[in-house]
């Protein structure tokens, strides 16, 4: 223990500084707001990083202090980091996969990749390697990626390791909390959001906060990040709630290098007393289109009345979520052993064309593979060059890619086909369709 300071002059010190890490956060990614206050922070019993149950914020004052006094941003990446572990519901989605120390390593690159697109650079360890996150996959294919492979790269490795800011043991099992002397007065970092004891932030809710909007715009392709990993509740969800999230807004950022944002200009003032802080501010790139890619399995497994049913609400929900602008190109394909249908949907009067002329096709076997290869022609050939995702309706028998595409995936199956092959397959997302509720259950892992 520092000699300079009285345990609880420390505690208070760390409390500051957390309350600080958190300011500079907010200041760099405003939408951040609700997410960084969102836990209450607590004192460890024993030493150890910053770590989370989901529902607080666990330190050790000593720590906190120290890394603090070696580089000031040191404790905003971790909380940064943490935070993005918590929207990125990694916590829930971590029992559902066998292999602990492989998904704790994949936990650890996604949370940097979202980390690196809500701050890019700003909170860069300055005389440190920089490395880029934002090339790896979504969590499942990754996982699966690397599950198959049976070893980690260097590469990978490196990255994973330098992607390790905090601690796991507290997220199994989650219902598990770790006491201390006295409890947290709420003060310097407690803020809203979080519950009564033994409950925590309603991660979901602030998740669907960012993507709705609250707060500001989410910079670059965060809202990717954020919609390919969240788990459906137990209790399930509605169709139209699942595909509000999968087809939820990206924003593309660029800099300014004529302006400066006074934000930066105004904190460097406020905490370094006579030296401003001079950052390019941030201008919205115009939006392009979205591309979805909506699949049928016309080979018989599913009724041509479910198969309407989906389209209608698929293509229902998106003309309500554009607001009657080109935010999507949907990409639709009938297929059984081979494509059977293939339309490009970008206006209004073809989505009503669809709707009006819509017959199943098909109905011989069943191929999986014929989609992802159209997918990929079209993206070598520039006609589809930014895949959101693909959305399968599918009983889930049929041949799956070897590899797993580099854009989320999830087959959407009836719930009196459980235990199909995709079972088999971890790197799509499985969801079970009540056909006359229209509302959905995910599988485990």
């Amino acid at each position: 223990m520092n000699s300079e300071h009285t345990p609880a002059e420390l505690e208070d010190l760390a409390r500051k500084v957390l309350l600080f890490s958190r300011r500079r956060l907010t200041h760099l990614a405003p939408i951040l707001l609700e997410s960084v206050y969102a836990m209450p922070d607590k004192v460890r019993p024993t030493p150890g990083p910053l770590s989370t149950d989901g529902r607080a914020l666990w330190f050790d004052p000593q720590q906190v202090v120290d890394d603090f006094r070696q580089d000031r941003d040191a404790v905003a990446r971790q909380l940064l980091h943490i935070t993005s572990h918590c929207l990125l519901g990694h916590l829930e989605l971590r029992p559902s996969f066998e292999k602990e120390s492989l998904f704790d390593m994949v936990a650890d690159l996604k949370a940097a990749q979202l980390a690196e697109a809500l701050c890019s650079l700003g909170l860069a360890a300055v005389g440190q390697t920089h490395y880029s996150y934002r090339d790896f996959s979504h969590l499942r294919s990754l996982y699966a990626t690397l599950l198959e492979e049976k070893r980690v790269d260097s590469m990978t490795a490196s990255l994973a390791k330098a992607a390790r800011f905090d601690d796991h043991d507290l997220w199994s099992p989650p219902s598990t909390e770790l006491t201390e002397d006295g409890d947290s007065s709420g003060e310097d970092g407690s803020g809203d959001g979080a519950g009564q004891e033994g409950q925590g932030p309603n991660w979901d809710q602030l998740r669907q906060s960012m993507l709705d909007g609250n707060g500001g715009k989410l910079p670059g392709s965060c809202a990717g990040f954020l919609e390919e990993s969240f788990s459906v509740p137990d209790r399930g969800m509605s169709y139209a709630q699942f595909l509000r999230r999968f087809a939820a807004p990206q924003e593309r950022m660029l800099l300014d290098p004529d302006s400066f944002d006074v934000r930066w200009y105004h904190l460097g003032l406020e905490y370094y007393g006579d030296i401003p802080l001079l950052e390019p501010s941030e201008l919205s790139e115009p939006p392009l289109p979205d591309d979805l890619v909506i699949a049928l399995d016309t080979s018989g497994s599913c009724s041509g009345e479910v198969c309407k049913r989906f389209l209608k609400e698929t293509l229902g929900i998106l003309r309500d979520i554009s607001g009657g602008t080109s935010r999507f190109r949907v990409l639709f394909l009938q297929c059984d052993t081979r494509i059977q249908q293939e339309v490009l949907l970008e206006t209004p009067e073809q989505v009503e064309e669809l709707f009006r002329s819509f017959s199943a096709r098909g109905f011989g076997g069943t191929d999986f593979r014929p989609v992802f290869q159209r997918v990929e022609e079209r993206r070598r050939d520039g006609s589809l060059p930014r895949v959101r995702g693909l959305l399968y309706l599918s009983d889930g028998y049929g041949s799956f890619p070897d590899q797993p595409p580099d854009y989320p995936t999830a087959f959407l199956i009836p719930e009196e086909d459980r235990g199909g092959w995709a079972d088999r397959v971890n790197w799509i997302t499985r969801l079970y369709l009540n056909e006359d509720t229209f509302t959905l259950k995910e599988a485990h892992t």
